[in-house]
């Protein structure tokens, strides 16, 4: 379409994806068809092509929008942008593309696909979330179960090895997950009851606060302040951890904070241990990026941490050690948020997106490769160039 709400946005670290009113297409478009009109398809990309992530069925790149050439029998959901991979939810079941080498596809195989190709649904019911940020996918279903495949390295995908997975295997959790998140060495799973189980390296303390060693099942978390005895979600950036809890729905966060990637808030460098308050409360939606961490509220988007190609959306390179308020997105609702490396998007009330940040591989759809330092409308996602 070339007009109509952007109903889900993922950010990568090289491309990006976006849905415009997904709703299901008339039939199917294998084989392209020469000259046909672009404004057919639901989904809109940007960005490095170089496994065939964008989903034009060749491996150009492009720093314009470029339709996704694929019409599912269904209604698209949320979708995830990751390394060299794309994922999509059609009506609750996962599709994927581009790399697969270490089985990102979830389709049983290790190769690249041009095409989407249908994640073996080993799960009963449907998928009502995606977490990517590298090469490990994890879904959650909506019986509360979570499904990972992908890369295994240090016990990232939540069960007894390392090894990679080519189809979804279950993380074994001891309650239905109501939020999950997957980093590049970790994962970490909510549970009804308010506990936070998480697995993988433990590397700086960031999967067992206050410990030295990591599990390759999940482990719940202690180091709470007195008083703080449920979490409400969870999000994990390369070496941290962070989780919104207790009544005030505070975010703590713990791990390392190099090159202020955790957005503890405390200025120091170094490993924070334990789960710290970062000050910020009331947070709704909360998503970390690799370096990175944006935070919702009721007095609007907060970011903290790297900042050298503006994912923080303040106007400046300057990296921050304490949550700033991106002041172009006040007086704006947020319905939807993701942070990747080094770039930050959000949709506001409306399905109107926005993004900041790298642009070096024409991931922002603007057609240039310059990186955007505040917050720019993306009309561009709206039709194919």
């Amino acid at each position: 379409p070339t007009s109509g709400p952007v109903t889900s946005l993922a950010s990568g670290a090289n491309h990006m994806l976006a849905v415009i009113d997904g709703k299901p297409a008339p039939a199917p478009a294998y084989p392209v068809v020469e000259d046909e009109p672009l404004d057919r398809y639901s989904m809109n990309s940007a960005g490095n092509n170089a496994a065939g992530q964008l989903g034009t069925q060749n491996l150009v790149s492009s720093s314009s929008v470029v339709p996704v050439l694929w019409e599912p029998q269904g209604e698209i959901g949320q979708t995830v942008a990751f390394g060299g991979t794309s994922c999509a939810l059609v009506d609750g079941q996962p599709w994927c593309w581009g790399a697969g080498a270490n089985g990102q596809l979830g389709n049983g195989s290790a190769s690249n696909s041009l095409v989407p190709v249908e994640v073996t649904k080993n799960w009963e019911g449907t998928v009502t979330r995606l977490q990517a940020k590298t090469g490990t996918v994890c879904a959650l279903t909506d019986s509360g179960e979570v499904w990972c495949w992908g890369v295994g390295g240090s016990g990232v995908l939540g069960i007894a090895g390392s090894s990679d997975a080519r189809v979804p295997v279950k993380v074994n959790l001891p309650g239905k997950a109501t939020s999950m998140d997957v980093g590049d060495q970790h994962g970490c799973a909510v549970v009804a009851d308010g506990g936070l189980y998480c697995w993988g390296s433990n590397s700086y303390s960031r999967v067992a606060p206050g410990g030295a060693t990591g599990t390759l099942r999940p482990t719940l978390v202690t180091g709470f302040p007195p008083g703080i005895v449920k979490v409400s979600a969870v999000t994990v950036g390369l070496w941290y951890t962070c989780a919104v809890a207790g009544a005030a729905a505070e975010l703590y966060c713990w791990g390392l904070n190099a090159q202020t990637n955790a957005g503890i808030g405390t200025g120091v460098t170094g490993v924070e241990a334990w789960p710290a308050a970062t000050g910020l409360k009331g947070v709704t939606r909360a998503e970390s990026g690799t370096y990175s961490t944006c935070a919702v509220n009721s007095a609007g988007l907060h970011c903290v941490g790297l900042n050298t190609s503006g994912q923080l959306g303040l106007g400046t390179t300057v990296s921050q050690t304490r949550f700033q308020q991106v002041a172009a997105m006040d007086g704006r609702a947020i319905t939807d948020l993701t942070v990747s490396s080094a770039n930050t998007c959000v949709i506001t009330d409306g399905g109107t997106a926005w993004c900041w940040g790298a642009n070096g591989n024409g991931q922002l759809g603007a057609g240039a490769t310059a990186n955007f330092l505040s917050p720019m409308e993306m009309t561009s996602f709206l039709k194919p160039g």
